[in-house]
């Protein structure tokens, strides 16, 4: 069998600068609020769905105990009429006592039926669609959604809560490996997107949520969690796939840059869809970025993220993306590349066991970005 001289390897963004292209979609047909080189910023609204309209059933003779003749009687309201929540639609009045209804929601008395009954026609609010970060629409898709084009940072984790917020990093953690702790959690991080560093507690979710924070971003997160991280009302992002790894440099130095800058995190995650990763968007007030286009083969430079012991978790570069056989620890041979880690060290790493980030070879040419 013919040895691949060339490789593509798995990848993640984890960029300095970087173009990202979001589709906003409403879920059925609407109408669009916003044109072509429009600006945005995440909170607008950018579209609108059709509301829908529910029925509902206001028994009044069963819930005044009252038979068909006297509840139609007693009811108040004609067909056609609209009523509020808690405006009196049936009344009731004996010697000694009075009996009230009173309208569950706000709605239009549709039909009062022979058993007195009230059906009201109660309309449901139409799906309203934010534009979910700070951007230009660069196309319309009419009456479905649009397009939104950003310059920023850019860090693709590997499992989210499936929350999306936007909030001010906010950086607890001193250090890639670093553990906060439930106590540092206090009024200032109200409404932040916080990094805590390797992983998070339970005490930690629970610290966070008191705090009423928009997101959490930790390198990991133990499996008995991740029911605890699902429930959550903020976003919870995970950088990276080995349980008790601390956050790999890059990333870390990413979020460092930007303590203090609004980030938006999207924190989709969907077994089914590999490829559907978590992100976290810092936007800067720059227009020009590349667009990353996936399928690169593996390079000299490309900083790599690797995925198999005894190297697990560690970050470096790679030296030569194509060193022919080699052996492993197994006793199995294994085509793979040359990588060069923090300490100098140089290993042979099988290509399975590579995962690229994209953007991460950047770092050092970027400065260091102005203060707000």
């Amino acid at each position: 069998m013919e040895p691949f001289k060339t490789y593509v390897p798995e990848e993640v963004i984890v960029s300095p600068r970087v173009r990202v292209r979001r589709e906003r979609m409403l879920r059925s047909l609407g109408q669009l609020f916003v044109r072509i080189g429009q600006l945005v910023h995440p909170h607008d609204v950018v579209a609108k769905g059709p509301g829908h309209t529910t029925i509902h059933l206001v028994d009044v003779a069963a819930e005044l105990k009252l038979k068909p003749k006297a509840a139609l009687k007693a009811i108040l309201v004609e067909p056609g009429q609209t009523v509020k929540a808690e405006e009196l639609l049936a009344r009731q009045s004996g010697l000694f006592h009075r009996k009230e209804l009173r309208a569950p929601v706000d709605g239009r008395v549709m039909q009062i039926d022979p058993l007195g009954r009230v059906v009201l026609q109660v309309m449901a609010e139409g799906e309203t669609l934010r534009a979910g970060l700070q951007g230009k629409v660069i196309n319309l898709m009419p009456r479905h959604g649009v397009v939104i084009e950003s310059v920023g940072a850019f860090v693709q984790g590997v499992w989210g809560n499936g929350r999306s917020h936007v909030g001010i990093l906010r950086l607890l953690a001193s250090s890639p490996d670093d553990q906060v702790s439930p106590e540092q959690f206090d009024v200032s991080v109200r409404g932040s997107i916080v990094v805590v560093g390797r992983t998070a507690s339970a005490d930690v979710f629970e610290a966070a949520a008191r705090a009423r924070v928009h997101g959490l971003i930790m390198a990991s997160l133990r499996p008995e969690l991740l029911d605890v991280a699902q429930q959550q009302d903020y976003a919870v992002v995970v950088t990276e796939g080995v349980v008790g790894a601390a956050m790999a440099p890059p990333i870390f130095d990413i979020l460092r840059r930007h303590d203090g800058h609004e980030a938006v995190v999207h924190a989709v995650f969907s077994p089914a869809r590999p490829r559907l990763r978590p992100d976290i968007l810092i936007p800067l007030q720059v227009e020009d970025a590349p667009l990353f286009h996936a399928g690169r083969p593996l390079a000299t430079g490309d900083v790599v993220r690797l995925l198999a012991p005894p190297l697990l978790g560690k970050v470096g570069t790679v030296r030569d993306p194509w060193v022919g056989l080699g052996m492993l620890e197994s006793g199995v041979e294994a085509e793979g590349c040359e990588v060069e880690l923090a300490d100098g060290s140089v290993h042979f790493v099988p290509l399975h066991a590579v995962e690229r980030l994209t953007g991460a070879e950047r770092l050092g040419e970027e400065e260091e970005p102005s203060e707000i």
